[in-house]
Order: C-alpha cells, then sequence, then structure tokens
C-alpha cells in the first residue's frame, strides 16, 4: 500500500459511519485472539535466524524484526 492508498483507507475508516459502542475485528487469518507478539517474539524470529544463520546478530535481528513486523505504522 503506498502513502496515498493509505490516507484513502485512514479517511475512510475515520468516516465510517458508528451503528455500534464498540466494534470487533478478526484478523486476517482467522484469529481472535492477540497472539501476533509471541508468534512473532518466540517462533518466527527463531525460524529467521535459523535459516539465514543470523544467531550471532540475534539482538539486532529482533530489535529491527519487532519494530518492522509488530510497531510499524507501515506494517504487513
Amino acid at each position: 500500500m503506498n502513502r496515498e492508498e493509505l490516507k484513502v483507507a485512514t479517511e475512510r475508516l475515520k468516516n465510517f459511519p458508528r451503528k455500534k459502542k464498540f466494534l470487533i475485528a478478526i484478523d486476517s487469518d482467522g484469529c481472535v485472539f492477540d497472539s501476533m507478539n509471541p508468534k512473532q517474539i518466540v517462533v518466527f524470529h527463531a525460524k529467521i535466524m535459523d535459516f539465514h544463520q543470523l544467531w550471532g546478530i540475534e539482538s539486532y535481528l529482533r530489535e529491527v524484526a519487532e519494530f518492522v513486523n509488530l510497531f510499524s505504522r507501515m506494517r504487513g
């Protein structure tokens, strides 16, 4: 998604007509539990380090991967 598409999507969400007090959203993989952090930190990061043999730079990889995959506004 480029910046213009992100702007349009953001505006559409801001202008979405509220019909209920709460919004319940289901993740694209059908998950209703907040399991993104454990999946990334415990499973995916270790697999990346195994596959690419990056255990020597584990702390750097985890710092970057956590930002990119969990906290960046442009993640996904």
